[in-house]
């Protein structure tokens, strides 16, 4: 309710923070991950008292919510100071983090300063996927481990999983694993072709097809379902019941739904504000704006963006995770309806109904 009332209010409740772009892994679908000689070519990092001075900004124009995120936001080398300075302002802070460099020492940091969540990525179920998916050698062991001491402390601690080539015939042992260490976990089967900070061609093998990524997506939405309230033949029919077709709009004018622009936003390692991490524009500076300039003329950017009108009176468009990043990511506009994302959810749909059937006794009618 609070995060709805600051949409309609236009105020930044919520921003994201990417700390650096630099990470010990190497993930083959990351779109922001810079070597140490890339960076040096397009920047340099901003220091503790910099983020902190944006973080000042941020409380007056009423943030509360903060992610912190990267590349890899523990490798910052004043992480630390930029966490705790967050927490002193009475910020709600969370962490995205690929797990690996959590120890005994940084475990009991949380636990002493306590997060409002660690969000922790598994990239696969065992050391070979890591090495080939990751590039990083050793590391499967070291996040389950990083998982527990955080687990043990009273952190709070969430998994995320992204489905791609490499992994995706471990989605069910993901899932067990999750289970395993009880802890919530949400696995996405959808990646944004994007490649933001490298610029290079994106390498489609990168991904899964979209009915690979449907199927995938449908698998987890069963495991999902199990243990549900009236079981799961009744929350795939209330997915079916979202299915309908939308009115167009009179001004012909069909605007992001999402928060990004309206109550969240995120800024670069390099100080510029956009609306979320995933969408390069518009894009504000930061440094030279302040935080409350910025976000003015942000807001304003974002209002104008149309998305594509076949999205905005599409039958399945509560249930599929079109966006305007993934239009541009797809498309290269935001205005365009993602191909990919057509056959995704139509794959996915498919699947739904056809259980559905299965599970009721029914037959279609003619």
């Amino acid at each position: 309710m609070l995060v709805d009332r600051a949409a309609g209010m236009h105020l930044p409740i919520a921003c994201t923070l990417e700390l650096t772009p630099l990470c010990n892994f190497n993930c083959r679908m990351c779109y922001v991950r810079l070597s140490g000689e890339e960076l040096r070519g397009r920047g340099r990092l901003l220091s503790g008292s910099e983020w902190l001075r944006i973080a000042e900004q941020m409380k007056t124009a009423g943030v509360l919510f903060v992610l912190l995120t990267g590349g890899e936001p523990l490798t910052h080398p004043d992480f630390r100071e930029i966490y705790r300075g967050l927490i002193s302002m009475g910020m709600i802070v969370s962490v995205n983090t690929n797990g690996s460099l959590i120890d005994e020492e940084w475990a009991d940091f949380f636990g002493e300063n306590r997060p409002r969540r660690v969000n922790i990525t598994l990239y696969g179920a065992n050391e070979e996927t890591y090495e080939k998916l990751c590039r990083a050698k050793g590391q499967f062991d070291k996040v389950l481990r990083g998982i527990k001491l955080l687990k043990e402390r009273g952190v709070a601690v969430k998994m995320s999983g992204s489905l791609v080539p490499e992994n995706e015939a471990q989605t069910g042992v993901l899932l067990d694993i999750s289970e395993r260490l009880d802890v919530p976990v949400n696995i996405t089967a959808y990646m944004y072709p994007v490649t933001r900070e490298r610029g290079r061609a994106y390498d489609e093998a990168a991904r899964l097809s979209p009915e690979a990524a449907a199927d995938r997506r449908f698998e987890i939405l069963l495991r999902e379902c199990k243990g549900a309230p009236g079981g799961t033949l009744l929350q795939l029919e209330r997915m079916l019941a979202l299915v309908r077709p939308h009115e167009p709009a009179a001004d012909g004018h069909y605007p992001m739904r999402c928060r990004a622009g309206r109550s969240a936003a995120a800024v670069s390692w390099q100080g510029k504000m956009r609306p979320c991490v995933m969408l390069p524009y518009p894009e504000e500076d930061v440094l030279s704006d302040g935080f409350g300039n910025a976000w003015r003329k942000l807001t304003e950017a974002a209002a104008a963006i149309n998305t594509a009108s076949k999205c905005g009176t599409c039958e399945y468009r509560e249930l599929c995770p079109v966006c305007a990043a993934a239009a541009l990511a797809e498309e290269g506009a935001c205005d365009k309806a993602p191909g990919y994302l057509c056959r995704y959810t139509r794959h996915y749909m498919d699947r739904i109904r056809k259980n559905v059937k299965e599970m009721s006794g029914h037959e279609d009618k003619p």
